[in-house]
């Protein structure tokens, strides 16, 4: 018995030890590249999905980098914001005369899915979406105007007095239009006259533009108001002639008892989307 075994293993180690085996090193597998800038993507735990931009996706891709080619303390990593106002068009949208319209377009870096890596190694890209949503249709890129697409513009709260951001989606009793700085110097009187002869008519107009309502009331449904922020800056004179910077913001609100539950952005003369 200890012969035939040892006779087996003879046979099979023998012509393995005169094998001369395959010379050479090992080289990884190439990483499949980012989507490229515009795709419109459906992230899976494995893998990702490009679809069509008419069809439901969750995002959609700005800027792409393939694998370690990205430094995450790096500007471009960092300033996903500023890529995503860039390729949207929004960065162009969102000035309109002394006001800084309140932008809720959500910018994030995102990572490639298990089966696009290797351990940590995979593409990254900065991609867009509306905000308040998990999937949605069409394309975000090259925006021409604040009608194309008026969810990402303004920000609607659940209180005038205390801004706590709501999902326009959602019940609220206001909406955040824009924001603007003013610069000026006098008396506390001089400041409210300021802001009742000059902020006040802009915001008005700012709401007519915004809404494209010819009554933007809605039948004295909505009220406008104007907030203001008085941050004083440095300086020798006395406080009541001090310089100062005043920010102000823009909001509708709601005057029933019946709250918003869309945006009013856009809306036209259509009625009022009240819950």
């Amino acid at each position: 018995m200890v012969v035939l075994l040892l006779a087996a293993f003879v046979t099979v180690a023998v012509p393995a030890a005169l094998s001369p085996g395959i010379s050479g090193t090992g080289s990884a597998l190439p990483l499949p590249a980012p989507p490229p800038p515009g795709s419109c993507i459906t992230l899976g735990p494995n893998l990702s999905t490009i679809e069509p931009c008419t069809e439901q996706h969750q995002w959609e891709v700005a800027f792409g980098w393939p694998a370690d080619s990205l430094d995450p303390a790096s500007e471009s990593a960092t300033d996903c914001t500023a890529i995503g106002l860039d390729y949207t068009g929004v960065a162009q949208l969102q000035t309109i005369g002394d006001w800084s319209l309140i932008t809720t377009l959500v910018s994030q870096l995102i990572s490639a899915p298990a089966a696009e890596r290797a351990g940590k190694r995979g593409w990254t890209a900065c991609a867009v979406r509306p905000p308040s949503t998990q999937t949605w249709s069409g394309s975000l890129a090259a925006l021409r105007s604040i009608g194309d697409r008026p969810e990402l513009f303004g920000q609607c709260l659940d209180s005038v007095d205390v801004r706590i951001p709501v999902p326009c989606n959602l019940p609220h009793v206001a909406q955040l239009l824009g924001l603007a700085l003013e610069a000026t110097a006098g008396s506390t009187d001089d400041r409210t006259h300021s802001v009742d002869t000059s902020v006040k008519p802009q915001c008005s107009e700012l709401v007519a533009l915004l809404t494209g309502a010819a009554d933007v009331t809605y039948g004295e449904q909505l009220g406008a108001v104007t907030d203001a922020w008085i941050v004083p800056a440095r300086s020798s004179a006395a406080p009541a002639a001090a310089p100062f910077s005043a920010r102000f913001g823009c909001s509708l609100y709601v005057t029933g008892d019946r709250l918003l539950v869309d945006s009013v952005i856009g809306l036209g003369n259509a009625p009022l989307p009240l819950g």
